[in-house]
């Protein structure tokens, strides 16, 4: 199988795994009442958006080289690697800026069911399944963009 194709796979099982997430997530965190469920959730959304990206460039690097790129398209990997440190990085920010929010304002919160338990271990489960073979995948094949989305979905 050929680089590009062993990426192309690895971005689709993490697109389906984190929509599969995702849904667990939100639909347990509205319903546990756990808001860190419900921003895992979202967390997982993102992780989705940044698979997007790696499938992206994936495509763009199969390219074959032509008139206009005689070298071929490989630099769209280190590109997409940039806009997925962009993308971690603000959503790093934005859960720093929501956390200081909720510390600022005082708000109480009260405990989540314990549904909510289950499906954090569930998603630490899958989200590490994840993280593995995108990050095996990435060394196997050499993609800094494969390897920056596996730490982007351990974190």
């Amino acid at each position: 199988m050929r680089r590009e194709q062993k990426i192309i796979r690895a971005s689709w099982w993490a697109i389906i795994g984190n929509g599969i997430l995702a849904v667990l997530k939100l639909v347990a965190g509205f319903v546990s009442g756990s808001y860190a469920l419900v921003a895992d959730g979202i967390d997982s959304t993102t992780d989705i958006a940044s698979s997007l990206i790696v499938l992206l460039a994936a495509r763009i690097i199969s390219r074959p080289p032509n008139i206009k790129f005689p070298y071929g398209y490989s630099k769209a990997d280190t590109v997409a690697s940039k806009v997925l440190s962009f993308i971690i990085f603000f959503a790093g920010a934005q859960l720093a800026y929501s956390t200081i929010r909720i510390l600022v304002n005082g708000s109480e919160l009260e405990t989540p069911s314990p549904l909510a338990l289950w499906v954090t271990l569930v998603s630490i489960a899958g989200k590490l399944t994840l993280t593995l073979l995108l990050f095996r995948t990435g060394k196997q094949v050499e993609s800094p963009m494969l390897i920056a989305n596996a730490r982007n979905m351990r974190n």
